[in-house]
């Protein structure tokens, strides 16, 4: 599920812009951070396609892209390896993009749309995309809801820099149905993190949204042995978001069952402390850590980042830090973090303060946290409190 806040950037170049119009035939915004850097430590994304034929009727940018039809916009990757040589090889610096993977910031495929979507088999963006993080030794963490791979890509991935994040809601595949129209049988997923894990792939299972507890417990019951981590977020309905409220409320309403989603001013969702008690019922049937990817559980993490980067293997050692949820969950402001303009991140209107408010990543992150902590006497211990 892609969070409504997610934006992405365009690399600024020496002589201007990067990028292009959206009625180009190759999409351009294949490597870029997220408005989620605020709260994010996986925020670096890259998307080998624009749109995705998968068709979850919950996916934000889905419905923001004319009720799931796919957008068939592959991705220019070879402005990946552009910006990786200028970053790893010549030690360029001079945008946000840049920094980024000159740090080499873990990069999260799959940020807006499923690299192995079926465009993928025809087109083959991201088998090209992965054949260059492999030249560059490059980490990268894949959000997919695929059930296999081919042969040919496992020649390519290599487990000390490429982990995998699986996506699934639950295990009974009538109720997956009702909210996928496209993707893999919830078995087929299940059996592609068994067999990810005797490859030696780090393996996660993201459960978002969580919409219905008891699926997610069977999922989790079902799965602890061979998975590294679970990612818990549950289901939210933006208002500003038309498309989408039409589509999710008239299929919560048409069950048995009761989904207690609270209106609060922009959005329906569940309640803090009905979240906090599912997410204490999943912890109490599985010692995997769990990650809490709904903003206001964030500090309830088994991890210092909801997708678990923090526990990736040693190549992923450089995520994204600089954020309020690992501020919060350990005083540190220390940490890297870039120094370029990061204006165009904030230009949705969904974002705190928009385009313009803020200059640099800590002015950003700064306000956010004293947003939604207010001020922390963490601070004084880093010299920056009153």
């Amino acid at each position: 599920m892609i969070d409504p806040d997610v934006q992405d950037i365009e690399p600024e170049e020496e002589n201007g812009q990067a990028g292009g119009d959206a009625k180009e035939k190759e999409y351009q915004h294949v490597i870029a951070p997220t408005a989620q850097f605020v709260f994010c430590g996986n925020c670096f994304r890259a998307d080998t396609y624009r749109g995705c034929n998968f068709g979850c009727r919950y996916c934000f940018a889905n419905c923001r892209e004319n009720a799931y039809k796919p957008i068939d916009m592959p991705g220019n990757v070879a402005l990946a390896r552009r910006w990786m040589d200028q970053a790893l090889n010549q030690g360029q610096k001079h945008n946000i993009v840049l920094e980024m993977l000159n740090r080499r910031v873990p990069l999260h495929l799959g940020g807006m749309s499923d690299p192995f979507q079926s465009r993928e088999w025809k087109m083959g963006r991201t088998k090209e995309f992965l054949k260059i993080t492999r030249e560059f030794n490059y980490p990268v963490s894949i959000s997919t809801k695929v059930s296999e791979l081919p042969k040919a890509y496992f020649e390519i991935l290599d487990p000390k820099i490429h982990t995998f994040q699986i996506s699934l809601i639950g295990v009974s595949a009538d109720y997956i149905r009702r909210f996928e129209t496209n993707t893999p049988e919830p078995e087929q997923r299940i059996n592609f993190v068994l067999e990810l894990k005797e490859r030696g792939f780090w393996v996660s299972i993201r459960i978002q949204p969580l919409i219905d507890l008891e699926e997610a417990l069977s999922l989790v019951q079902t799965t602890s042995n061979f998975v590294d981590y679970y990612t818990v977020e549950h289901l939210k309905l933006y208002k500003a978001n038309s498309p989408l409220i039409r589509v999710m409320l008239p299929l919560l309403a048409t069950t048995d069952k009761h989904y207690p989603l609270m209106e609060d001013g922009i959005k329906w969702a569940f309640a803090t402390r009905q979240k906090k008690e599912n997410v204490d019922a999943i912890r109490a049937v599985t010692t995997v850590p769990i990650g809490c990817g709904d903003n206001d559980l964030h500090e309830c993490s088994d991890s210092l980042n909801c997708c678990g980067v923090d526990l990736m293997p040693p190549a992923f050692e450089n995520w994204f830090k600089y954020n309020s949820m690992y501020i919060k969950m350990t005083g540190d402001r220390t940490q890297w973090r870039p120094t370029s303009n990061c204006d165009l991140l904030l230009k949705s209107k969904m974002t705190r303060g928009g385009e313009g408010r803020f200059k640099t990543i800590k002015e950003a992150v700064d306000d956010y946290y004293l947003q939604l902590y207010g001020p922390d006497e963490q601070l004084r211990l880093f010299g920056e409190g009153g």
